[in-house]
């Protein structure tokens, strides 16, 4: 369904976090890093603090 978004919301931010999340709680640390930068990139020149945190949390997991 996540990626169905995408294809139908490409330059939303809020498909790609949303499945940056979804994976990231699948133990998928590396595609959900991924999909937070785009959502991040997507977020033009303000984007959302919760994105930096779960990015965030995404790369801690991935390297612990």
């Amino acid at each position: 369904m996540g990626k169905e978004a995408i294809k139908q919301f490409p330059n939303d931010p809020t498909p790609y976090f949303n499945l940056a999340n979804v994976v990231g709680k699948a133990n998928r640390y590396k595609e959900s890093e991924q999909y937070f930068l785009k959502a991040i990139q997507l977020s033009g020149k303000a984007p959302v603090a919760k994105m930096y945190a779960n990015l965030g949390m995404s790369r801690l997991n991935y390297y612990m």
